[in-house]
C-alpha cells in the first residue's frame, strides 16, 4: 500500500539523496583543495598512515569529493560517481577507521549507504542522466 502511494515520488527521493550526499562531499572535499593546509596537509596525513603516493591519492580523493559532489547535484554520471564513492568509503571504513568506535564511523556508513543506493538506482527522474537519456 505505502509503496504504491509513494512510488510517484521516487524521483524526488533520488534527488534528495543526491543533494544530501553532495553537500557532505563538497563540505569535506573543499578544504582538501582550498583549506589552510590544502592538499599538502591532507597528503601528509595519508602518508603518515603509510598510504603510498599520498599526493596522488589526496588529489583523487579531493577531486572525487568536490567534483563528484557537483556531478551529483546535477545528476550527471550518478552511478559512476556513486561507485567510486562506494570504493572510497569502503577503504575508509576498512583501513582508516577499522579500529575506531562505531561513533566515529556513523557518517561514513551513511555516506556508504547513500552512495550504494545511488549506484544501483541511478540519479532518478530529476537528473541530467535522465534528461539526456544516459544509461550508465
Amino acid at each position: 500500500m505505502l509503496t504504491s502511494l509513494f512510488a510517484p515520488y521516487s524521483g524526488a527521493a533520488a534527488l534528495a539523496l543526491r543533494l544530501a550526499l553532495a553537500s557532505v562531499l563538497i563540505t569535506h572535499g573543499w578544504p582538501k583543495f582550498f583549506g589552510a593546509e590544502g592538499l599538502s596537509g591532507f597528503s601528509g596525513w595519508l602518508g603518515g598512515m603509510g598510504i603510498p603516493m599520498p599526493m596522488v591519492f589526496a588529489f583523487l580523493a579531493a577531486l572525487l569529493e568536490v567534483g563528484g559532489g557537483i556531478l551529483l547535484i546535477l545528476g550527471l554520471a550518478t552511478p559512476a560517481v556513486a561507485a567510486l564513492l562506494v570504493l572510497e568509503i569502503a577503504f575508509i571504513l576498512l583501513y582508516v577507521r577499522s579500529g575506531a568506535p562505531f561513533a566515529h564511523k556513523e557518517l561514513d556508513l551513511l555516506v556508504f549507504a547513500i552512495a550504494f543506493a545511488l549506484m544501483i538506482m541511478g540519479g532518478g527522474k530529476y537528473s541530467l542522466d535522465n534528461f539526456f537519456g544516459f544509461k550508465l
